[in-house]
């Protein structure tokens, strides 16, 4: 049973993988983006595709949205890589480049609504910030924000749960350092 579970998980990030390197999203997001007294939604995002890296990270890009929803002056603002998990169950990150291209190629297809002020003027958005994030194990976390490392992954791999709940318990104990 604890190989099957190996092999479906090492199947199911391998699908995943190959669907978020060429999926666009399209969707109307309900939050609201405003500066100022301009403001406007993302509709569409891509996913980047996941970098020639063992790490896992983040990866935040500034850019500007343009009077017409298009966006410019993509930088990266911050790249971080996952390297431990602290005695108080939070990760440790180090600065690291592995996320930066594929950010910004990513970011390149952000699209907007065309940006309007209080009086439906067309306005544009300065400075505006979007976080990539890039995991291996997926299936294991509800939080786009956490990351298992890799030992603990194999922990988990190891386990033979007897049902679902039993995972997300164990799993939020390895989160929590309280093995």
């Amino acid at each position: 049973m604890k190989k099957t579970n190996k092999l479906y998980f090492q199947k199911t990030n391998i699908i995943t993988c190959l669907f978020t390197c060429i999926i666009f999203i399209s969707s109307s997001v309900t939050a609201a983006i405003s500066e100022d007294d301009c403001s406007t939604r993302k509709i569409q995002i891509m996913k980047p595709e996941y970098p020639y890296t063992t790490f896992q990270g983040y990866s935040i890009v500034s850019y500007s949205i343009n009077n017409d929803g298009s966006v410019s002056n993509i930088k990266v603002a911050e790249s971080k890589c996952a390297v431990s998990r602290g005695d108080d169950g939070l990760i440790n990150f180090k600065s690291c480049p592995f996320f930066k291209k594929v950010s910004v190629d990513a970011a390149k297809y952000l699209k907007f609504l065309p940006p309007k002020d209080s009086n439906d003027n067309a306005c544009s958005i300065k400075n505006h910030t979007h976080r990539y994030t890039y995991r291996f194990y997926e299936g294991f976390l509800d939080d786009k924000n956490q990351f298992l490392l890799r030992d603990e992954a194999n922990l988990i791999l190891d386990q033979d749960f007897k049902s679902d709940e039993e995972r997300k318990e164990f799993v939020n104990k390895v989160l929590n350092n309280q093995l």
